[in-house]
């Protein structure tokens, strides 16, 4: 969960040919916000 005017961390790191990103809140201790998200090419 993020809150409003929360600041955010992303991180994306390529894995082959597809992306993967999680979200932190550095403010809450590095809370993940979000995880698990891949980009793949169409």
């Amino acid at each position: 969960m993020a809150y409003p005017g929360e600041t955010l961390t992303v991180n994306v790191w390529k894995d082959g040919r597809r992306l993967v990103a999680s979200v932190v809140a550095p403010t809450r201790d590095n809370a993940v916000v979000l995880s698990g998200v891949e980009l793949v090419p169409a």
